[in-house]
């Protein structure tokens, strides 16, 4: 019987080990001390970084573009700030403060550039602000940002809510292996004590 469960606790950790096609994507992930070191260079939290990334994959755009235009974007509200022509140029005419803007996180800045850039009607203008703000590969960036500030808090959200589901997952599974363990120990315990009987039985029968 304890075989039996054991089996059983055995198949439930491989089931949770091998997870079907559709959250294989949710457990393939960069590592985190990977992530965190890039969103300290970048000046945003693990957290957010995680969640923009996840958008970006959606909108079909890789980690290291998102990461280099959001690098790209702080220097320019950086610059802006100062006044460099160019990015003053691209902040004003989306009706932006350099000045307010270099006071919010990354994160909250290209949230609020993805509402004002999505405000413009025409896609040439678009295309040309997104590259004046994020750099030569600016231009697609527009579907990242397509949804605007909601769309990207969205992204960050449902990113969110995997991490937890893949902390949970792991936590299940490491609780499972344990069990197993003391449920593995108990049989050997078991089949020790039955062939000590055994023995002793054998013993009596020659005595």
């Amino acid at each position: 019987q304890a075989n039996g469960v054991g089996a059983l606790i055995g198949g439930t950790i491989g089931r949770a080990e091998a997870p079907t096609s559709a959250t294989k994507s949710k457990l393939r992930a960069p590592k985190p001390q990977i992530v965190a070191k890039t969103a300290d260079a970048i000046g945003i939290t693990t957290e957010a970084l995680a969640g923009l990334r996840h958008g970006a994959d959606l909108a079909g755009v890789g980690n290291d573009l998102l990461d280099s235009s959001l690098v790209r974007m702080t220097r320019t509200i950086a610059q802006a700030a100062q006044g460099s022509g160019t990015a003053v140029r691209a902040l004003d005419q989306l009706g932006l403060s350099a000045a307010r803007m270099l006071d919010l996180t990354p994160d909250a800045q290209i949230k609020a550039i993805a509402d004002r850039l999505m405000m413009i009607e025409s896609p040439t203008m678009r295309a040309a602000l997104a590259m004046d703000i994020f750099g030569k590969q600016g231009a697609k960036m527009i579907n990242v940002l397509a949804g605007g500030a909601a769309g990207l808090a969205s992204a960050q959200a449902e990113a969110e809510a995997r991490r937890v589901e893949v902390e949970t997952l792991q936590a299940q599974v490491s609780e499972l292996a344990a069990q197993k363990g003391e449920l593995d120990a108990q049989t050997a315990e078991h089949a020790q004590a039955l062939a000590d009987l055994h023995a002793h039985r054998s013993c009596l029968r020659t005595a």
